[in-house]
């Protein structure tokens, strides 16, 4: 059964770092680069990345997608 995540931030001093929200509902801190994965919880460390419904939205006031 494959586990599913969805990125919703990043790392505030290393972008490259997600924060990412597991099917479970809970929070985890995935390091790409290592492929490692713990459990978190969201603090001033992360940065949230804008939903995708206003992401889409604010694309199409401007123009650029």
């Amino acid at each position: 059964m494959p586990v599913e995540f969805t990125i919703v931030g990043e790392h505030v001093e290393d972008p490259a770092h997600l924060l990412v929200l597991g099917a479970d509902g809970a929070y985890y801190a995935y390091d790409p680069a290592h492929e490692r994965l713990a459990p978190t919880e969201p603090d001033a460390q992360w940065h949230f990345l804008p939903a995708f419904e206003d992401a889409t939205i604010e694309a199409s006031a401007t123009g650029r997608w």
